[in-house]
């Protein structure tokens, strides 16, 4: 029986790496039309090749006992004995296939290579250990060997649901499939040896039946454990593991009791039995308290622009204003803060480094400024493009970025703008030195230009209001300018925050995604503008930037060639710039597994096009 278990744990060992690998490379249906493949091959192998079984020599030949299902089950520890597998299938089922791909996408932000991976890795170790199990079940006890996997599938099940790590999520898959293997040959062996006389086939067809219930209701009782969970328990697919776990604990109990006059020393067994049995729903109900608790509060920081109410533009203001974030965490306790900064990228670095905010959508100059400085941040998805008009007092005779120089130019350094004014002024022949850089902060910009303080300033639509009333005029903006002059930015996160709740960090880039997908559709342009207005920079100037092109390509949240590309170019200026003096790893610090996870449970990933580090459009596959 154990070497027939290890043949067909074979191919489930298997199986989940191949399909993972079909699935990220050719879709979802491609491990279908694979296992589809598989099957009619095994068919056709069966048909050809495999040849009727024979009675062996060793062989029952005692005369068949006649009767049905009832004197079955009759028969002393066969019926508790169907309990077992009716237990231990709702694992494959409801766990491994169902609820255990679902938390590593969501919590951990996993690809289908890496969900498969996982699975074989269960799959794998219970491969192994089914034919130690088959040994042990010849020469040790079968009715513990019963009880110590149904209780371990059951510690195994709630520590995935309530695992905070990927290194834990690892040991309890491992803990599953050894769990697993240790049961399987033990189980049909002790059915087998219930039979009655000649009627060992309908013993172990009946095992089966018992077996194939947990396969089918399992799923059942899971999903209506997600479904009705709420909050309790962590929500969701660890509520759903909770209960398998319960029901693992329950058959293992039950099993136990049913079988205890079969022990060969029933009183010490009994105390061992509930002893273990006792610490197993000890473990059970502690489980829940190691899980991802829902954090109290999520803040977030991004650009201010001075007037109006606290709201943003672009990517952060659709997320807000729109509540797509917010949705995510609707059934649960979390409350979440926006901040709007005036001082924009540094005192947003500020606030990271002081953790008063876990999350940041700012530009790629300070985003860079700070990870070199050692803020511990990561890059989950990249961040909206924003226009930058370089304008200059309506009075003097500035029409172009050559006629800048000797003039004051405000600007506030250590900006995305920043990087954008010195790329123009190098792109045009120029360097900081032929100009008198005056830092102001947004408002303040303003304010200086209508005073006649500053002669020019570099800035995002916020300027264009002066320009209406005829204070300014625009000589060039970022909209006529190559790749090497576009801003770039992105979604940052606290390292501390995604390690202690990698499920809420991966609800945060949900909400974000979607929120750039609303604002991407066109038919949505105008209450984006709208919405985006909340930041009171006014209708007129939001139209003008956002002429001219889609808006879905100037808000792409896609970490592509042209993203990095963009990141490794601010880095070297950053360094020439002498604003950083230790490097920036950019392969360490983007982390694109959670935008992977939620383009794909979206149906977004040919949303957005992808683009080569020179921004033109990459070709498909």
């Amino acid at each position: 029986m154990g070497a027939y278990q290890t043949a067909l744990l074979t191919g489930a060992s298997i199986g989940p790496a191949l399909g993972g690998q079909l699935a990220e490379r050719w879709g979802y249906t491609a491990p279908f039309w694979g296992f589809a493949a598989v099957s009619g091959l095994a068919a056709l192998f069966a048909f050809l090749a495999i040849p009727e079984t024979r009675r062996p020599a060793d062989a029952d030949t005692r005369p068949p006992e006649r009767g049905g299902v009832g004197d079955l089950l009759r028969q002393r520890g066969y019926a508790p004995s169907c309990w077992s597998p009716s237990g231990s299938s709702s694992p494959r089922t409801a766990a491994q296939w169902q609820l255990i791909p679902l938390v590593a996408a969501h919590r951990f932000g996993m690809a289908p290579d890496a969900i498969g991976l996982a699975l074989t890795l269960s799959a794998g170790v219970t491969l192994v250990t089914t034919p130690l199990a088959g040994w042990l079940a010849d020469r040790l006890p079968r009715r513990g060997l019963i009880v110590a996997s149904a209780a371990s599938v059951a510690v195994a099940l709630a520590l995935i649901a309530a695992c905070p790590t990927v290194p834990l999520f690892w040991g309890a898959l491992t803990l599953l499939g050894l769990a697993l293997g240790l049961g399987g040959p033990a189980s049909s062996a002790f059915a087998a040896g219930c039979a009655p006389a000649g009627r060992l086939g309908p013993t172990l067809g009946l095992l089966r039946t018992a077996g194939d219930v947990g396969f089918v209701a399992g799923p059942l009782v899971a999903g209506f454990a997600v479904a009705v969970s709420g909050t309790a328990f962590g929500g969701g697919e660890a509520a759903g593991l909770f209960v398998n776990a319960a029901l693992m604990a329950i058959a293992a109990a039950a099993f136990a009791a049913g079988t205890h006059s079969l022990s060969p020393f029933p009183r010490i067994h009994r105390m061992r039995l509930l002893r273990a049995l006792a610490a197993t729903l000890a473990l059970l109900a502690a489980a829940p308290a190691l899980a991802e608790e829902a954090p109290a509060v999520i803040r977030f920081g991004s650009v201010g622009f001075g007037p109006g109410q606290p709201f943003g533009t672009g990517l952060v203001g659709a997320a807000h204003s729109k509540g797509f974030v917010e949705a995510e965490f609707k059934d649960t306790p979390t409350k979440l803060e926006w901040t709007y900064f005036h001082a924009t990228g540094p005192a947003i670095n500020e606030a990271l480094s002081n953790r008063q905010v876990d999350f940041a959508v700012y530009g790629g100059l300070p985003n860079i400024i700070g990870k070199a400085g050692g803020l511990p941040t990561k890059i989950l998805l990249s961040g909206d493009r924003t226009t930058v008009f370089a304008v200059a007092r309506s009075d003097l005779p500035i029409t172009s970025i050559q006629d800048l120089k000797g003039r004051r130019v405000a600007v506030q350094k250590a900006t995305i703008i920043h990087f954008v004014l010195l790329k123009t002024l190098e792109a045009n022949g120029l360097s900081e030195k032929d100009v008198s850089i005056v830092e102001l902060k947004n408002a303040d910009q303003l304010a200086a230009l209508q005073s006649g303080a500053v002669d020019a300033a570099f800035g995002a639509s916020f300027l264009l209001g002066l320009r209406d009333q005829g204070v300014v005029k625009v000589i060039a903006s970022t909209k006529t300018g190559g790749p090497t002059v576009q801003t770039f930015g992105g979604v940052l996160v606290h390292d501390a925050f995604e390690k202690a709740y990698p499920g809420a960090t991966a609800k945060v880039v949900r909400g974000f995604v979607k929120a750039a997908h609303w604002a991407g559709l066109e038919e949505n342009r105008e209450e984006a503008l709208q919405v985006w207005g909340k930041s009171g920079i006014p209708l007129s100037a939001l139209r003008e930037d956002y002429a001219g092109s889609p808006v879905k390509e100037q808000i792409n949240p896609l970490l592509d060639d042209f993203t990095l590309a963009r990141f490794a170019a601010g880095i070297e200026f950053a360094k020439q710039q002498r604003l950083i003096r230790a490097d920036v790893d950019l392969k360490s610090w983007v982390d694109p597994s959670y935008l992977n996870a939620a383009l794909r449970d979206l149906g977004l990933e040919g949303f957005w096009t992808e683009r080569a580090a020179d921004g033109s459009p990459k070709p498909r596959g």
